[in-house]
């Protein structure tokens, strides 16, 4: 959750910080819904602060248009000529919104899917995470209307 850092080809220590970080609280209860107008997906969501959370650090939202999966043919460098299977590839993202846990008030976050990303195989994700520290306080699957 961004306090944690180590290379990519750690298989084992990545699952094991993710499990770790999965069973602590959400320092940030999130809500979001959203709406679709073509290819511009809106995102209209609340933050609320829990205990523990330091509330005087800059904490921002995020939403992001993930793909699901896609298949990557490598031509050059050190995996030149592989075929790498990838999973949940950020197509797009939102401005960081700043959030206010005084006012309470609904954040509206817009993000665009690209021409060639399948709603089929698109997933959308909000996240607050601190601009300060980069610690995220909570993470959500949004649910993509059909």
């Amino acid at each position: 959750n961004g306090a944690v850092h180590f290379s990519g080809q750690r298989r084992q220590a990545a699952l094991s910080e993710m499990r770790r970080a999965a069973g602590q609280p959400s320092l940030v209860t999130l809500s979001a819904e959203a709406t679709i107008t073509g290819p511009v997906i809106r995102v209209s969501a609340r933050a609320a602060p829990q205990a523990g959370i330091d509330t005087s650090e800059d904490w921002r939202l995020s939403v992001a248009l993930i793909s699901k999966s896609a298949r990557t043919h490598v031509m050059h460098g050190e995996n030149g000529g592989e075929i790498l299977d990838e999973v949940a590839i950020v197509r797009g993202l939102s401005d960081r919104l700043p959030i206010s846990f005084a006012s309470q008030s609904r954040l509206n976050a817009t993000v665009v899917k690209p021409p060639d990303l399948r709603w089929a195989d698109a997933q959308l994700v909000a996240f607050v995470q601190s601009e300060t520290t980069l610690k995220v306080a909570a993470a959500l699957a949004v649910e993509l209307p059909r």
